[in-house]
């Protein structure tokens, strides 16, 4: 079996997987159904009291589905590349704008991690990284979902 062309298969199924962990994200934080339009402030702010932990697991879902979208433009770029006489100008531009469309998914949910107090924008770099050292930005993950503790961030303390 072809390693390449295995690997760019499981990569073109990212296409699959991105907007499930998107769409997945919304259920997790509880914002499926929507919130009503007519709902007050107090309301709103409630609901995010009261769905904090899912709105902080919703967040790393998303960010998490804006790196498999990273993947999947990466695989159709490649597959372009193999096309007779397509200029690499098109290429490009596909990939270019692959990446440009990823902050599609990336800045909704940088916007409910710091709706939790919370801003880590890991999954980029850890799908970077992944291409040639695996694991290495893995623990980004649960960042944005601890308070205390060894993985928690309070800031830059200065003696």
């Amino acid at each position: 079996m072809n390693l390449q062309m295995d690997f760019q298969r499981r990569r073109a199924v990212s296409g699959l997987v991105c907007p499930l962990l998107f769409f997945g994200a919304f259920i997790a934080a509880g914002f499926i159904p929507p919130l009503a339009r007519s709902s007050s402030a107090a309301e709103i702010a409630g609901h995010y009291r009261e769905h904090t932990a899912g709105i902080r697991l919703g967040a790393a879902i998303m960010l998490l589905s804006g790196a498999f979208y990273a993947s999947y433009t990466a695989v159709i770029s490649a597959q372009m590349r193999r096309i007779p006489g397509v200029h690499r100008a098109v290429v490009d531009t596909q990939t270019i704008a692959g990446a440009f469309a990823c902050l599609t998914f990336l800045v909704p949910a940088m916007f409910l991690c710091g709706a939790s107090f919370r801003v880590m924008p890991w999954p980029p770099f850890m799908m970077q990284n992944f291409a040639f050292a695996p694991i290495v930005f893995t623990p980004g993950a649960i960042l944005q979902s601890v308070m205390d503790g060894p993985f928690a961030w309070t800031g830059i303390s200065v003696i």
